[in-house]
């Protein structure tokens, strides 16, 4: 039943490696610019939501869910600066 997820994740991996691969710089340009952009949209959300005056306990869900999905964003950020820091690396010892 949740067999497809596999496929669609695996899918997915390959079709970014491909595109680092043949595209390049200007794909992981791309994406560091949509992942900054995310990231600043979830800051706005997440003030939105603490001014809302919704009840406490959707408050408190939608924080949660919020500040989940920045701490992903910014691991995401990480690993796309490491990206860029061995890819620097190898260009310079080549």
């Amino acid at each position: 039943m949740f067999r497809w997820r596999g496929v669609v994740a695996r899918s997915a991996y390959r079709l970014d490696a491909w595109l680092k691969d043949k595209v390049g710089r200007p794909y992981t340009m791309i994406l560091g610019v949509g992942l900054i952009l995310g990231i600043a949209q979830t800051v706005r959300s997440i003030e939105a939501a603490w001014r809302s005056n919704h009840s406490p306990l959707l408050l408190a869900g939608t924080l949660f869910f919020e500040l989940a999905l920045l701490l992903n964003q910014f691991a995401q950020l990480h690993e796309y600066r490491e990206h860029s820091r061995r890819r620097r690396a190898q260009s310079k010892s080549a």
